[in-house]
């Protein structure tokens, strides 16, 4: 992965990459056109782009630069409470501190999900995902998750390689509830454990 804010390298490097993520935690009126050049150029390579609404409905330019950048998402990701204002559901936010708990704002993430044909991820003490067709719950995160910043459940970076590698050969409640698991090392089975990388897997022929 590489951070960039140069438009004039934005086409070279989505030429090779595998997922955009578009995070607007920094926000000018230079990383605005910066946003929608990258996923412009993200769009016509058929690149997956995930967007992160940091602080939707904090202020007017942040939710409008969010729904600007909506149209392009295959992945759109936050808190509750950027989800909710995302969808207009809630006028002001703190932040990047959530002030629902995600299960308040399922409606709204599938509302989103379906308008704009996307996958809407929910992150915090509980995690939902969200599809024009389904509704995932995972109960791996932790209620803080709404109360610090610099992390997430799911980090935005996995959530492009899944969609891009992972996802388009294997159901995705199967594929994310069984790789976030963690499992305790047992009793008396000494200190080194072996991690299995994902292979290849065969086309899916059921949803």
């Amino acid at each position: 992965p590489i951070m960039s804010v140069c438009p004039e390298e934005m086409a070279e490097l989505l030429q090779i990459a595998s997922a955009l993520y578009i995070n607007i935690g920094t926000l000018d009126a230079a990383a605005i056109n910066n946003y929608l050049c990258a996923a412009k150029t993200a769009r016509e390579f058929a690149i997956p782009i995930i967007l992160d609404p940091v602080g939707c409905g904090c202020t007017k330019i942040r939710t409008q630069t969010s729904r600007q950048l909506l149209q392009f998402a295959n992945i759109v990701r936050g808190n509750a409470s950027e989800i909710m204002a995302l969808n207009n559901s809630l006028k002001t936010t703190l932040g990047v501190e959530a002030i629902h708990e995600t299960g308040v704002a399922m409606e709204h993430a599938n509302a989103l999900a379906r308008d704009n044909n996307c996958t809407v991820v929910v992150s915090g003490g509980t995690d939902y995902i969200c599809n024009f067709n389904s509704t995932n719950e995972f109960a791996y995160g932790s209620p803080i998750m709404a109360l610090i910043t610099g992390t997430s459940d799911i980090p935005g970076n996995l959530q492009g390689y899944y969609d891009r590698n992972l996802l388009e050969r294997a159901v995705p409640a199967e594929l994310h509830g069984i790789f976030l698991q963690s499992r305790p090392v047992p009793k008396n089975m000494g200190t080194r454990i072996n991690f299995r990388r994902y292979g290849s897997l065969a086309v899916a022929t059921t949803p």
